[in-house]
């Protein structure tokens, strides 16, 4: 609205792209909004969508022929990626064996992971920020 200035999330930004009525410019007035980068475009990308239109919609819904993920099913893809990896990390460094693995170790494991995912690169700094 006038006078005020909202700080918004994807969220907020990416419902907004929904509504096809014309009130996008009255509603975002004042509005600064942050949305996630994907670039839906490369090897892994298409890798990805091929085996999401192939799956059963009535096993998987919202997948399926003539479908396309919403961008949270890329960032969940890459966290689970994530995490995957740095249970290989934890494996390999046996780790794996304790009965309570340190909240360092499980730091130390997500930090050093590195790989080109389908949001892009994704590694992580020593604040554990992206």
């Amino acid at each position: 609205g006038e006078n005020y200035v909202w700080f918004v999330s994807h969220v907020v930004v990416s419902t907004l792209q929904l509504l096809e009525d014309g009130t996008i410019p009255e509603l975002t007035q004042g509005t600064i909004g942050a949305f996630q980068y994907i670039p839906y475009s490369g090897p892994k990308y298409e890798s990805f969508i091929e085996k999401w239109q192939s799956l059963d919609p009535i096993e998987y819904p919202g997948a399926g022929p003539n479908t396309m993920p919403i961008d949270f099913d890329y960032l969940l893809y890459d966290m689970f990626y994530v995490a995957s990896l740095a249970l290989e990390v934890l494996d390999n460094n046996g780790d794996l064996e304790q009965e309570r693995i340190p909240a360092q170790t499980w730091v130390d494991a997500l930090r050093s992971i590195e790989f080109e995912g389908l949001t892009g690169h994704v590694s992580f700094d020593e604040n554990g920020d992206r």
